[in-house]
């Protein structure tokens, strides 16, 4: 157990570790460039910005190709762009970063061009929409003013070749070529200046929507480059990176001074470690001890509760250590011993700190059991108990053990009658007691006839079992006081004791018996 002081001085060294850690976390703070949770939240909102403004360009392309008029994906592409851009401006991510002139000219530069690139998202899903309707309505066109002029093989050739065109210029992403274009139509107008009214006007309506469709496309890549190009993605990014360098800059006196305090930690650390370690040795040993011991071992406190006990106290008991801790030894008591037995137990304890002997206690299963137990106080630098370690072992192998050999020493083991060693004891007491009180006893020879005939004939199981019932016989036979003993083989003596004190009487008490 570790004294008083040295508790106190390793408490105070603890302190001074914390303390010290406590100054090298501040100190790791103040070396920080940025605040890290701002940092994190900065890079993740630049990084998102490039992201959508990439993912923008892809979708419009898929639009324009596809041509579809699900507007979903981009319009949330779009929002998130606009949320970005405001959170940049006025959100407390960058509250730090807006004292930079370079984030906030970049700053201007990106919000610049989202509007021109969100002013043309808009222009765009306009002429895609356009785009696609007229796409999809002229074969449909066609195929009405064919069916209105099916003999104007001419107009028909000319027709086809027009949208065939305009088909492959969407699809291999080109630009139609205007004069060429307009080639066509004036040929096909041509061709079909003949045909009757109904079909001219179908036949214009077809030209007007070619136009439109060769308008729109001149258009189209103008908007997708506006929306596809990214010059100015890294302008944030760039102007954030030359900020946090430069205040990473400012860090290198806290680094310093961050190294140097964890420099001197380490060899304080390096000093109590190497003061500690014996001690660690020692209280590994004594654990070691308290959880391999054979012996059962209990802690109690200073107010007689159990603060620990070891497996060997588990095996032995059947109680857990959680059933004990908290609770008073008292929980073992058998209830054989009295008041006056735990009476000079704590007298012992009072005058000499210590108290050995044998006690019965009991298991958890209630199971009562003889042990060997020591108790010994630990006592505190003012001289009064702190607690009380006691130490005990399971005696009932022992109890039996001397039982057995007390039953092999006084008794036959075939019969479980007395033997001579026993007779001959109970014969010095007999005849101790005749002489103080003048009474009469006798003693009685008995064997058994032919009792080897019965061997040699039957085996020695049955004499062995005739043995026992003539042993159990001549038990029924006498008084309780008397006294059946088997000398060996056949042989068996009764002994008679308190009988009267005329002799005549006694040989007749002796004869009846």
């Amino acid at each position: 157990m570790r004294s008083f002081r040295g508790r106190h001085a390793d408490l105070y060294r603890i302190a001074a570790a914390i303390a010290t850690a406590a100054v090298l976390v501040a100190l790791f703070v103040l070396t920080q460039p940025v605040d890290l949770a701002r940092h994190n939240a900065l890079l993740s909102a630049l990084g998102q910005l490039q992201q959508d403004e990439i993912r923008l360009g892809e979708e419009v392309l898929k639009l324009r190709f596809q041509l579809l008029n699900n507007y979903d994906q981009v319009t949330a592409i779009a929002s998130r762009l606009r949320d970005t851009s405001r959170e940049l401006r006025d959100g407390d991510v960058a509250v730090d970063l807006r004292q930079d002139p370079d984030f906030l000219r970049q700053l201007d530069v990106l919000e610049q061009r989202l509007a021109v690139k969100l002013d043309g998202l808009e222009r765009f899903k306009s002429a895609n929409s356009v785009l696609k309707n007229s796409l999809s309505y002229l074969p449909h066109a066609r195929n009405d003013l064919l069916k209105s002029a099916p003999s104007a093989f001419t107009v028909r050739d000319g027709s086809d070749s027009l949208l065939e065109h305009l088909l492959l210029v969407h699809v291999n992403a080109t630009v139609p070529d205007p004069e060429r274009t307009e080639n066509d139509i004036a040929a096909l107008e041509r061709n079909g200046a003949h045909l009757p009214p109904a079909s001219r006007g179908k036949l214009g309506a077809y030209v007007r929507h070619i136009r439109l469709v060769v308008q729109i496309e001149r258009g189209v890549p103008e908007l997708l480059e506006t929306m596809t190009s990214t010059d100015e993605i890294e302008g944030p990014s760039a102007a954030y990176r030359r900020y946090y360098d430069t205040r990473q800059q400012g860090t290198a006196v806290f680094h310093f001074v961050l190294l140097l305090a964890t420099l001197l930690l380490l060899a304080y650390a390096v000093h109590v470690f190497l003061q500690l370690r014996e001690k660690s040795k020692h209280l590994q040993l004594a654990a070691s001890v308290f959880s391999h011991a054979n012996e059962c071992i209990t802690i109690t406190d200073a107010q007689g509760r159990i603060v620990d006990v070891n497996p060997a106290f588990c095996r032995v008991t059947g109680f857990s250590r959680e059933d004990v801790v908290g609770r008073n030894p008292r929980l073992l008591a058998s209830g054989r011993h009295d008041k006056e037995f735990y009476a000079r137990m704590w007298q012992s304890l009072a005058e000499t700190g210590q108290w050995q002997g044998e006690i019965w206690n009991r298991r958890k299963n209630g199971e009562v059991y003889p042990e060997w137990l020591s108790i010994a106080t630990v006592y505190g630098e003012n001289g009064e108990a702190t607690s009380r370690i006691g130490s005990f072992f399971d005696i009932s192998e022992r109890k039996q053990n001397e039982a057995e050999i007390n039953n092999l020493a006084f008794f036959d083991p075939l019969t479980q009658l007395p033997n001579r060693r026993l007779l001959l004891d109970r014969l010095r007491h007999s005849v101790a007691s005749v002489a103080r009180t003048s009474g009469q006893g006798a003693v009685l020879f008995i064997d058994l006839d032919h009792f080897k005939t019965i061997n040699d004939t039957q085996g020695h199981a049955v004499g062995d079992m005739l043995l026992c019932e003539v042993a159990r016989r001549l038990n029924a036979c006498v008084r309780e006081g008397d006294t059946v003993a088997r000398l060996g083989g056949d042989e068996f003596v009764v002994m008679l004791e308190n009988l009267s004190e005329s002799a005549g009487d006694a040989v007749a008490q002796a004869s009846a018996a």
